[in-house]
Formats: structure tokens, sequence, C-alpha cells
């Protein structure tokens, strides 16, 4: 479910089985008739369905390894704090 769009894979086989199973993506081969019926059949599941995690993941990654280093510049700090004659 790319930007809510969907899917008919010229494919018999897919990686993201997710969006197979919510009716987002259908595999037709590269049968043009099976392509045309897949194309017509295509039911996509809810909208609402977050298949790939949480949206922004990047923006997650980002607070996560700034906390961590954060971290890190503390205890550093303290090391070195402590350590002064």
């Amino acid at each position: 479910m790319f930007f809510k769009v969907p899917c008919v894979s010229l494919r018999d086989e897919t990686e993201w089985v997710e969006t197979l199973e919510t009716g987002w993506n259908v595999l037709a081969g590269t049968v043009p008739d099976r392509i045309v019926a897949c194309a017509r059949n295509l039911r996509p599941g809810r909208e609402n369905e977050d298949l790939f995690g949480e949206p922004e993941p990047s923006r997650r990654i980002v607070e996560v390894l700034a906390s961590h280093l954060e971290r890190q510049l503390e205890w550093t700090a303290k090391d070195f704090s402590s350590k002064r004659p």
C-alpha cells in the first residue's frame, strides 16, 4: 500500500506478503488476460492499515540516536570532570 494506490504486480511472487494479505496487491504474472482480470477485480482493504510500521520511522531513529549520544556525552563529561586536579 504505497501511496495508498492498489497494485497489480506483474510477478509470480513478492516479498511484500502484507500487501497481498490486505488486498492492496495482487500477483498477476505476465499473461495479458490475467493482468486485466486482476486489475478489474482488485479490492483493496482498509486505507488506514499501517502495514510497514509507524509513519516517519526516520524521525524516531534520530530521536533514539540523539538520546543515546546525549547520555554518552553526559557520561564522558562526568569522567573528565572527576579526573580534574
